[in-house]
This record gives structure tokens, sequence and C-alpha cells, in this order.
């Protein structure tokens, strides 16, 4: 049986990264802080899995940091090409 359900991109995703992933995050955030000449050093710091090793971002953040990088053979992002969505979104 197929569900499809309704998430916004404000919504919280979590994923558990690779050494991939977490190289690939913190060079986004340090190609952001040399286009826009800011520091955003607390932006990779505050960086922290639960503690079964999921990181949570807002699904829009996810998609901009990571969606270049989702293309087949490539290295993996997420640990099994996981995404955990919350399933409190609205069923159609």
């Amino acid at each position: 049986m197929e569900i499809l359900f309704a998430i916004n991109l404000n919504e919280l995703v979590q994923v558990r990264l690779t050494k991939e992933g977490l190289a690939q995050h913190e060079k986004w955030y340090c190609d952001l802080s040399s286009v826009t000449k800011m520091s955003l050093p607390n932006s990779v710091s505050e960086l922290k899995p639960d503690d079964d090793g999921w990181y949570s971002f807002q699904l829009w953040n996810l998609m901009q940091i990571f969606g270049a990088q989702l293309y087949q053979g490539n290295s993996q992002m997420f640990i099994g090409n996981l995404i955990r969505i919350r399933t409190k979104s609205k069923l159609f």
C-alpha cells in the first residue's frame, strides 16, 4: 500500500552522516563564510548528533547543504542513504 504525506520544508528531518557527509557539511559552511565574508564558527560546531548518532536539520537546509552531492555514483552522505522523517504530517 502506498502512503502519501505532506511535509513542510521547515520540518525537522534526521540523518546519520558519514565521514564524507560531515566533510561536506563543514565545506559548505566554510564556502558560505568565504562568499559572505562573515565568520560562521557556530554553524559547524553546533552540529551534534543525538545519542543514536542522528543529526537534525530542517528539510530545506539538508537539501541546500547536501543536494548537489546526492547523485548515483557519488559517496554516500548519509549512512544507509536514509533520511528519517516524522510522520505527524498530514496524510493524503
